[in-house]
């Protein structure tokens, strides 16, 4: 596909508090993260954004660029042709927080199933206003307990909450309890990796997230009552009691420990069951 070039007439000025600390702050974020925003959205401003492409052409030292080649190019000066592996140069540093920062904002504000910047980038039928605005936006937005841990893949890439399946709960019959977090996936290699959530607001969060997550999963065979039907998958492997029915993944089984196996909520009637929304 070609990149849709666009010349972007909505300007951005950025300018450095000398003295600021680099630190987060219940006004948004770091110092040199909301720097380097501001400078992309100028640098958009001035030389065109780009869609599907990091740039729309590198035989010019100031290209138009999509969202992450404009981190790119305010961070290193040049259009590197893999920004995040480019780690030893000087400015690294802070085109990694910058893009972490965009990656982490994105998906908490428009759904992991944008795919992070990229994914919003080259989203059909953005616009550039709409680029500009999300990077003015970040610059206000503080990451919460959710995007603490996020990993680093072992390719070196940051990873991004996976879009098949971005959360888990499953039980352990031992402890009567949950293990609650996100899966995450490199977009580089593929790799992916569970974190769990241990905030108590995090962990409400999550199960909240989750439960949705759960009522979105799309049902095998004839159209039914989510939670009745026997031969559908989605039925038989995650809870859908509710206080005067019983699913029948909980109808099926003879003891209460059986449903700590299954990939989704616990039996209906223990205390994590019912913060879950299982019948009591």
């Amino acid at each position: 596909m070609h990149p849709t070039q666009i010349q972007v007439t909505d300007t951005v000025t950025s300018q450095r508090v000398p003295g600021t600390p680099a630190t987060a702050d219940a006004t948004g974020a770091a110092d040199a993260v909301r720097t380097v925003l501001l400078a992309a959205a100028s640098y958009l401003s001035e030389h065109g954004w780009n869609q599907d492409e990091l740039y729309a052409h590198t035989h010019s030292a100031s290209p138009a660029a999509c969202t992450v080649g404009a981190l790119s190019m305010v961070c290193y000066g040049y259009p590197a042709e893999v920004p995040a592996f480019n780690v030893t140069h000087p400015g690294f540093q802070d085109f990694d927080a910058a893009l972490f920062h965009l990656d982490c904002y994105v998906t908490e504000t428009f759904g992991y199933r944008v795919g992070g910047v990229l994914g919003f980038n080259d989203t059909p039928g953005r616009t550039a206003a709409d680029v500009l605005a999300m990077l003015r936006d970040a610059t206000s937005w503080v990451p919460g307990p959710a995007w603490a841990n996020v990993p680093r893949c072992d390719c070196g890439d940051r990873m991004l909450l996976d879009t098949e399946e971005p959360y888990c709960v499953t039980g352990d019959e031992w402890h009567n309890d949950l293990y609650v977090g996100r899966f995450f996936t490199c977009r580089t290699c593929g790799q992916d990796e569970f974190v769990g959530a241990t905030d108590p607001d995090d962990r409400a969060t999550v199960l909240a997230a989750f439960r949705e997550w759960v009522l979105q999963r799309p049902h095998e065979g004839d159209p039914h009552v989510a939670g009745t039907c026997d031969d559908c998958d989605v039925c038989g492997r995650y809870c859908f009691c509710t206080a005067d029915v019983t699913c029948v993944l909980h109808s099926e089984s003879d003891d209460t420990c059986s449903a700590w196996f299954t990939p989704g909520q616990p039996s209906s009637g223990t205390a994590a069951g019912a913060a879950l929304g299982g019948a009591e």
